[in-house]
């Protein structure tokens, strides 16, 4: 069976770029206009999909087989060593966001309270997606001396002028979520700590894979400028292209500095153009977030798939109230700034970095439960003293 792949692009390049046109062709010699523009290959002169019942059967089953085990509650990862924090008293911790939403504005309480825990000063900021302020902000940390710095979605390359700048001041940097766990590092980046984006594409393929019997049209959405958004879908289109090669996969780009106006209508134009799309890929909760109620007036059908497990999307599922039908939900999203600060005092006190992977969980209707934190992640209760007992705070 040959893989049947559709690709509508409508970029949008971030930091004021022109927009450009995706221009398609097809195997039938067919082609698309403007933005938005499609193409598509297929078996057979109708391309329709030529799926066995076996192979349907077979794809379904390991589909099946990969959500049960990532429906399972996440465990606990706790400071694997002790880290002298007190050494570090009075010192300035920086956390840099590519950009603002739930997720990176939870993270950043978790992570100013967590460097309070510590003794040691927090500050939390975010760019609006412009690259150029991301810039300025690694330089205004550099010239307030902090001790550490995080970013966060922030590519080291794009920030590598002020990063030469802070290695030279002796600031240690990490960064979050700019790739897989075992990613090399960039120069400057002393660790990472980082979700487990690839696995996590393909666990949610697979759940659209199974919720659908394998007679999936999945319409994907991506930032090529944030790596880890580019991992997920990436590693989504090649678990539907192992496991059903037949299966439909629409591609889309958006921009993140212009997403909370464009991405809804745009998702909208892409489900409206290929009514088969009943699953949309969002990438991550907080853009769902912004598409659900577009597509909720046009497309009620369609269910969307995301990723983080924020709160209000975890309460919306087990309302009813979003369009949103599962998520890949890492550890509490407080927790991952306080792996931050443990990982930066690591890097302060001279030891090795520690392991600070995060696995994500999916959750949906089998398991939302009443979408509180408590009941997600039920070990998590109570983990700051795990870390102040390893800073002997």
């Amino acid at each position: 069976m040959s893989s049947r792949i559709q690709r509508a692009r409508s970029v949008v390049l971030l930091a004021g770029l022109l927009a450009a046109a995706a221009t398609g062709c097809s195997s039938s010699n067919s082609t698309g206009s403007g933005s938005g523009s499609s193409t598509s290959s297929g078996t057979g002169s109708s391309g329709a999909s030529s799926t066995t019942g076996d192979a349907r059967a077979a794809c379904v089953a390991a589909a099946t087989k990969i959500v049960g085990d990532a429906r399972e509650p996440l465990q606990v990862k706790v400071p694997p060593s002790p880290v002298d924090m007190k050494s570090l008293a009075g010192k300035q911790l920086w956390l840099i966001s590519a950009g603002q939403t739930e997720f990176t504005q939870t993270v950043g309480a978790g992570f100013t309270e967590a460097a309070a825990a510590a003794g040691l000063t927090g500050k939390y900021v975010q760019a609006d997606g412009q690259v150029n302020r991301m810039q300025q902000l690694v330089e205004q940390a550099v010239a307030a001396k902090a001790a550490g710095i995080a970013l966060l979605n922030v590519t080291p390359g794009t920030v590598s002028g002020p990063l030469a700048q802070a290695k030279a001041a002796g600031i240690k940097v990490i960064d979050l979520n700019n790739g897989d766990p075992d990613a090399p590092l960039e120069d400057g980046i002393f660790a990472h700590v980082a979700a487990t984006f690839t696995d996590d594409g393909k666990k949610k393929a697979a759940w659209a894979l199974m919720d659908s019997g394998c007679d999936l049209h999945l319409a994907t959405f991506t930032i090529p400028t944030i790596t880890v958004v580019d991992l997920m879908i990436k590693a989504a289109k090649q678990q539907v292209q192992e496991l059903c090669p037949d299966c439909v996969v629409s591609e889309n780009e958006f921009s993140l500095s212009d997403f909370s106006t464009k991405l809804g209508p745009q998702a909208q134009t892409v489900v409206r153009r290929d009514p088969k799309i009943k699953y949309v890929d969002a990438a991550a909760d907080a853009f769902a977030g912004i598409m659900s109620p577009v597509l909720q007036q046009s497309n009620p059908d369609v269910k969307i798939l995301g990723h983080d497990g924020s709160p209000s999307t975890l309460q919306a599922m087990a309302a009813g109230s979003t369009l949103q039908a599962m998520t890949v939900a890492g550890p509490p999203e407080k927790y991952i700034g306080w792996t931050l600060v443990d990982q930066l005092g690591r890097a302060l006190t001279g030891q090795q970095p520690a392991d600070w992977s995060l696995p994500g969980r999916i959750i949906d209707k089998t398991n939302i439960g009443d979408g509180t934190e408590a009941g997600i992640h039920p070990g998590f209760t109570g983990f700051e003293k795990a870390f102040t007992d390893k800073w002997g705070m």
